[in-house]
């Protein structure tokens, strides 16, 4: 009987989030890869695929906030006081 120590698996796990105004750590997008060989070159191929995952997630953030900023903002509604005016003035 062989005591041979083999390699099975290894998950390289990570988690981004964005960091808002307030210090506060929000939508996290947690990022798994599995590394099929106890090699070098494996290692730093999940290294590569994590670091496009985080360069991704950048991406599409800055997309997100793009649209964000060029949407509209609607009017908020007239306060108490504002409906007073109005209505007497008709």
């Amino acid at each position: 009987m062989s005591n041979a120590i083999v390699h099975v698996q290894t998950t390289v796990q990570t988690t981004f989030g964005v960091l808002d105004d307030d210090g506060n750590v929000i939508p996290q997008q947690p990022v798994a890869v599995q590394v099929g060989k106890f090699s070098a070159d494996a290692f730093a191929e999940a290294f590569t695929t994590i670091r496009n995952a985080r360069d991704q997630a950048a991406e599409n953030m800055a997309a997100e906030t793009a649209a964000a900023e060029a949407t509209p903002k609607p009017k908020p509604a007239p306060n108490r006081a504002q409906r007073r005016a109005t209505s007497r003035k008709t």
